[in-house]
């Protein structure tokens, strides 16, 4: 999974069971192949990181349009108020923005967008850390074969 549209396929279905799943995949190691292992690795990590950097734009973009959304809704209900002769209290603008839908449903994508941001992230340090692993097997394959001569 390399290409650009399976990425962002992947991106747009990435949940916990997929997370634990890839995980898993990516964890393991071929013994008997450490060299295509780590030559493979890089551009495995590569793809990862890139779709890490479209997770923190996307969590950014939407961090964006949430203020955006709060800002909007707090003038709404303070002019409201205004016109009624009245001014809203911080509780009041609070509650409002708070019960707001739109800016309800944009707050949970974006704890949606965050959660992918967040696995991500992890799948990264797991093959940050297999790449130390196939580093170390190679050592060590390397001083067998050595041993053995």
């Amino acid at each position: 999974m390399t290409k650009a549209p399976d990425l962002l396929r992947f991106y747009e279905d990435l949940d916990l069971p997929t997370y634990h799943e890839l995980a898993q995949r990516l964890a393991s190691i071929n013994q008997n192949d450490i060299v295509g292992e780590l030559s493979r690795q890089a551009a495995v990590y590569a793809s990862y990181a890139g779709l890490l950097q479209y997770a923190k734009k996307e969590v950014s973009f939407l961090q964006i349009e949430l203020n955006q959304c709060v800002t909007a809704a707090s003038i709404r209900v303070r002019k409201e108020y205004e016109d009624k002769g009245m001014k809203a209290t911080v509780a009041v603008v609070e509650t409002f923005v708070s019960s707001d839908e739109s800016c309800t449903e944009m707050t949970r994508q974006l704890a949606t967008l965050s959660e992918k941001e967040g696995l991500l992230r992890g799948l990264l340090n797991s093959l940050s850390q297999r790449k130390d692993c196939l580093i170390q097997l190679s050592s060590n394959q390397r001083n067998e074969m050595q041993m053995h001569s």
